[in-house]
């Protein structure tokens, strides 16, 4: 059966009041039969009555509408007829048309309004305020930053007290301005009769009343009275007379305190009665350059004071005398030396020495120029400390003069010394006092003895010697030796152990002079040895070398194991021990017997170096000679292995010299070699350098002296 569906006209709808969100139906055209359509973009609240859309366009919209449409947008102003729009709404731009406003009268309120105002006279324009145009409807002022027009009309101006004037510096005739009160509201003036250059600041008036005490420059000529007279003489203000012809033949009591300059024999036309003089005797001389005394000149208890000096021929007696009895006058050699002139020298000579006596009295006068001159106790060479004792302007500048009272306690000497230049200086001698006697800077004789400084040389000395130091080793020359200080008695055991440990005063030097080693062993046969171990050990480097290492001594023998003698220091130490023929630790084998002699005294030198200073196989630098050359007394070495023969070589470079004193000698397994017979010198700078075939297999020992004389 065929069912045909009919077009409904209409639709049965139910209110809905509830939901928020519901989408009204529409068709795609205005006629037809159209399915029913919704879109996102149009939206209904049924429970606020809500219709929203993107957009709502409209040719018009008729009818009576009401509701809400605070969410409408984008409505035409044209077509509003009624009603208030709200603030809110008004936000942006907007264009309004109105031939009339209603506005509502202010006339009390106390504050601060703007007059509105607009760009043009007529047409659609802005309203427009400005901060600098306001109103207040209180007082009824009315302020702008300016005003501009006629102000005919109004009233009540206050008076100006100011007014603007620009600078005129070039018109020469010009007017000031005057009123005819001190104060009141009165009309400015000027006169004919007082007129300012305004180019060269002259005010010109028919006359000035008042004081003017602060007027200047005003010409003579304008002056009623313009001279003075006095004396005879008549000078015109502003003149001067540099001689002036004055007649005092009418001036009583003039005071000679208001004489500048001298009368001449010619001024004088004859003789001053003495009636006209205070006193009678002699006041001054000047004119006369040769004047001479008729008769004794008494001092009558009073002084010749002034500068210059005194000469005479003839014998000066006076009761004492308080004056410096010699002066030298410093001169300056550029700035290597000053230059002395005056007492005890012929001319200007450098640097000389200077003597003096304790009790007088001396004078140095800096010409110099711009040396500083000072009395100093330190040395020459540097500025020094000052010595000021009896001394006036000491480190005396150029024009200045230095006062010596030389005191009796003065020392015997004292240097003078430029305090800019070291070069520039000298020695002061002060004579010997009545306990000593100073000959140069070296020698000083006095109750205790003779002190001197260098070498004192005489056919013979007697007494006691024992403070005698640095006596030279006889064993050069034959003689006994008196110098060895100590001794001492060691019995070395079956083990290394330290059998000395020399003293440690700071500054003393101990020189071994003899090590005897005894076999007393009874306990073997003829033919058996006894071997001997000895080393020293630096106490500053701690490195322990060897003297001797299994040296043997045959039953019944003895060895001395130094050729030549060993410098130790403060704290070094002697270690030995003694073996048997199969080389085991003895003890009650051997005895030893060693002297040495004490040294105070930094010139003796000593070098022990074993493993850890002969460290490689190339070139050592075992000493060098600095200060002064050396005298080397002793190069030992010391085999300090049981395996075998082995070689060193020992040299002497000075500068690109070089001088081998043995090259590859043989040092026999358990032996000692020292190779110098005689002292060997070598110069300051100069190198003793040691070359071994294998490491730890020869130790060497070095000692000496400093030559400083």
């Amino acid at each position: 059966m065929q069912h045909q569906s009919t077009t409904a006209t209409n639709v049965t709808v139910a209110d809905e009041s509830s939901d928020t969100t519901c989408f009204p139906l529409f068709a795609t055209a205005a006629t037809g039969d159209l399915a029913p359509k919704s879109g996102t973009n149009l939206t209904f609240n049924s429970s606020n009555g809500t219709l929203t859309a993107t957009l709502l366009s409209a040719n018009t919209i008729t009818g009576a509408h009401s509701g809400n449409g605070a969410g409408l947008t984008a409505l035409y102003a044209s077509e509003l007829t009624s009603g208030v729009v709200p603030a809110a709404r008004m936000s942006g731009t907007y264009n309004i048309e109105s031939a009339t406003f209603t506005v509502t009268a202010n006339n009390s309120a106390n504050e601060t309004v703007y007059p509105v105002f607009v760009d043009g006279a007529t047409g659609a324009q802005g309203a427009e305020t400005d901060t600098g145009l306001s109103y207040n409807p209180s007082t009824g002022l009315f302020t702008a930053v300016a005003f501009s027009g006629s102000g005919a009309s109004l009233t009540n101006l206050p008076a100006s007290t100011t007014i603007t004037v620009a600078d005129e510096s070039s018109d020469t005739t010009c007017f000031p301005l005057f009123a005819t009160a001190a104060t009141g509201d009165l009309a400015p003036k000027s006169g004919t009769n007082l007129t300012f250059n305004s180019s060269t600041g002259a005010l010109t008036a028919t006359s000035f009343s008042g004081s003017g005490a602060s007027l200047t420059s005003i010409p003579n000529s304008a002056l009623t009275n313009d001279s003075v007279s006095f004396g005879g003489v008549s000078v015109d203000l502003g003149a001067s007379d540099s001689t002036p012809a004055f007649n005092l033949s009418d001036a009583t009591n003039y005071p000679t305190s208001s004489l500048s300059g001298t009368i001449t024999n010619a001024q004088l036309a004859g003789s001053i009665a003495d009636g006209k003089l205070a006193s009678t005797f002699l006041k001054n001389v000047v004119e006369d350059t040769t004047p001479q005394l008729g008769g004794n000149l008494d001092l009558n208890s009073k002084f010749i004071t002034g500068t210059g000096g005194l000469n005479v021929t003839g014998v000066v007696t006076a009761t004492s005398l308080d004056a410096a009895i010699s002066e030298w006058v410093l001169g300056a050699n550029g700035s290597s030396d000053y230059t002395f002139t005056g007492p005890g020298l012929t001319g200007a000579e450098n640097d000389p020495s200077i003597y003096l006596v304790r009790g007088q009295k001396y004078n140095f006068k800096n010409s110099s120029g711009g040396h500083p001159f000072r009395i100093q106790s330190t040395p020459n060479g540097s500025t020094g400390t000052q010595y000021n004792d009896g001394i006036t302007n000491n480190d005396a500048g150029n024009g200045v003069t230095l006062n010596w009272n030389v005191q009796f306690d003065a020392p015997d000497v004292l240097y003078y010394q430029c305090t800019s230049h070291a070069a520039m200086g000298g020695k002061i001698y002060i004579g010997n006092s009545g306990e000593s006697i100073v000959v140069g800077a070296a020698v000083t004789i006095n109750s205790s003895g003779i002190n001197a400084t260098g070498v004192v040389t005489a056919t013979s000395f007697a007494g006691d010697g024992s403070s005698l130091t640095n006596i030279v080793s006889p064993s050069s020359n034959g003689e006994f030796y008196t110098g060895i200080t100590s001794s001492r008695q060691i019995a070395p055991l079956s083990f290394e152990s330290t059998v000395f440990t020399f003293p440690s005063t700071s500054g003393k030097q101990y020189v071994i002079e003899s090590i005897n080693v005894a076999n007393i062993d009874a306990s073997v046969g003829v033919g058996t040895t006894v071997n001997i171990i000895a080393s020293i050990q630096d106490a500053t480097a701690a490195e322990q070398t060897y003297i001797a290492y299994n040296v043997p001594i045959v039953n019944g023998g003895l060895i001395e194991l130094i050729k030549n003698p060993i410098v130790a220091g403060p704290s070094d130490v002697i270690k030995m021990w003694s073996t048997n023929d199969g080389y085991t630790g003895v003890s009650n084998a051997a005895e030893v017997y060693m002297n040495y002699s004490e040294f105070t005294s930094t010139d003796y030198i000593s070098k022990f170096a074993s493993t850890t200073t002969i460290n490689s196989t190339d070139t050592i630098t075992l000493y060098t000679s600095t200060s002064n050359p050396t005298a080397i007394e002793k190069i030992g070495f010391a085999n300090r292995t049981d395996t075998g023969d082995f070689p060193i070589s020992i040299k002497i470079t000075n500068g690109t010299t070089t001088s081998y004193l043995a090259k590859d000698l043989i040092i026999p397994r358990y032996s000692t070699v020292d190779i110098l017979d005689r002292p060997k010198r070598i110069e300051t700078g100069a190198k003793i350098e040691v070359e071994v075939g294998s490491t730890s297999t020869v130790d060497v020992i070095i000692s000496g002296k400093k030559i400083t004389s």
